[in-house]
């Protein structure tokens, strides 16, 4: 247990830390505009009035964080909350700050198409007077310190907090759960493993990290292990450390499709339907690589569990030759198995690149849209490899040699759908190098490269596929 110095130091750094950023608060130059009577003015008052509302409510937030030692860390709870939703999952006061922006250029503009359509000098508006000009010389110089000020020290302060939150959280766990009454015990054990959550989502947000299961890990690991908590978590859930480690997977698993994240992590909006999506799909390549790397070992797995597959025959359904394990001629499995060998280094490809240069997100989106098509083909594919190797679908010819069989509706349709997800793939990288071809950023030239080579790589494995089928 570490000892209640390192707490009181702890605390300590957290109070300078509270000090600190609620004086870069106070000594940021708020906005202001009190000159011009006309509608558009009243209106730009008072979106410069919810800017410095929104920075009050951060100053009363962070005051409120009481950090003495004996005092309730609740409040702690409700600031991590309170900046979780306003400033992680989307910026609000970078958000208020655009919107006077984008009002401020659209009076300039409708000024502008005013003056179009006067003849008379003096009811034309004025465009570039002083007082405007002083106002967008604020917004600037108020944005820029709010930027490379308060962000950096919002963000240290935060995760000050949030470590001592979730260490507080920890050390309250003293007693096992079998020392308590079973409502009690499920109370306090479903809080500490919300308190994991909470811990691990602002981390992660604050760190600008994706909620991977090794980022996740050592997010919480790296707490217990640097503060001698992990032996007391392990005796109070009575687990060893694979059994901790599982605990916090099963209660950080779901925070891939929360608010807030994306790969940069911080500001990812949670009204954006594309972090959303994102999240989404990598998780999507994610599954689809294990299903196609699992089919790679499937042929043993069926072997081991031939009984198994055995009990639900199809002796009464036509049958289609699928693979002769004794011979060297082309088949079905085989075109499956070329197929299947190209998606798994076309998805290794993507759940890298994406992760690695988010902003190739977009750019790849068509080849993205061909997973539930992939998924469909590796359900064909397993069934496939299942019916094969039910002895009511094999036989030897007289030469001993075996062949293997599938139904044939299933063959009908593996086969459509290598045609179609070939098809497929060929039309969304052609696509894209287009589309990348066209694009007149400093990375084009070696995103357009990239997206070559792999596929060169594919088209290769589809004229094969091609070729094969038509052997077929």
């Amino acid at each position: 247990m570490p000892d209640i110095i390192a707490i009181e130091k702890k605390l300590k750094t957290a109070n300078e830390k509270n000090h600190y950023l609620r004086k870069v608060i106070y000594e940021l130059d708020r906005i202001s505009y009190e000159k011009g009577t006309r509608k558009g003015d009243y209106l730009l008052r008072e979106i410069i009035k919810t800017i410095n509302d929104e920075l009050e409510l951060y100053d009363i937030k962070i005051n409120a964080c009481s950090l003495e030692l004996k005092g309730s860390f609740l409040i702690i709870r409700e600031a991590l909350l309170f900046f979780e939703e306003r400033y992680l999952n989307t910026f609000t006061l970078i958000d208020k700050i655009a919107l006077l922006k984008e009002e401020f250029v659209n009076q300039q503009k409708a000024d502008i198409e005013h003056n179009k359509t006067i003849t008379d000098e003096k009811q034309k508006r004025y465009i570039n007077n002083s007082y405007r000009a002083e106002l967008e010389k604020d917004i600037r110089v108020f944005e820029n310190a709010v930027k490379n000020k308060l962000v950096p020290h919002l963000t240290a302060f935060l995760l000050e907090i949030n470590e001592l939150y979730f260490i507080r959280s920890t050390l309250n766990l003293k007693k096992p759960p079998a020392a308590y009454m079973n409502q009690d015990s499920d109370k306090i054990i479903n809080e500490y493993k919300e308190n994991i959550n909470l811990f691990v989502r602002i981390y992660l947000k604050l760190k600008k990290q994706y909620p991977v299961l090794e980022n996740i890990l050592e997010a919480v690991l790296t707490v217990l292990e640097k503060n001698s908590l992990k032996n007391n978590l392990l005796k109070f859930f009575s687990v060893d450390e694979s059994g901790l480690s599982r605990m916090i997977q099963q209660n950080t698993g779901d925070l891939i499709f929360s608010a807030g994240f994306s790969n940069n992590g911080i500001q990812a909006s949670s009204s954006s339907p594309e972090m959303t999506q994102k999240a989404r799909l990598k998780s999507d390549i994610d599954k689809i690589l294990n299903d196609l790397k699992y089919l790679r070992h499937f042929d043993m797995d069926v072997k081991g569990n031939a009984n198994e597959y055995n009990n639900n025959v199809s002796e009464n359904l036509k049958k289609y030759f699928y693979h002769s394990p004794d011979k060297s001629d082309i088949s079905l499995k085989d075109v499956a198995d070329y197929l299947m060998d190209s998606l798994v280094f076309l998805n290794e490809w993507l759940y890298v690149d994406i992760k690695k240069y988010p902003g190739m997100f977009s750019n790849l989106k068509l080849l993205l849209n061909c997973i539930p098509l992939e998924n469909r083909f590796f359900e064909l594919f397993r069934s496939a490899n299942i019916e094969s190797e039910k002895v009511i679908n094999q036989k030897k010819n007289v030469w001993g040699e075996l062949k293997q069989y599938i139904p044939l509706s299933i063959a009908q349709e593996l086969k459509e759908v290598i045609r179609q997800l070939g098809d497929e793939l060929d039309d969304a990288f052609k696509s894209t190098i287009v589309d990348i071809g066209l694009m007149k950023t400093p990375n084009s030239a070696v995103s357009g490269k990239k997206v070559n080579i792999v596929y060169e790589s594919f088209y290769n494995s589809y004229r094969k596929i091609l070729t094969e089928f038509s052997k077929l």
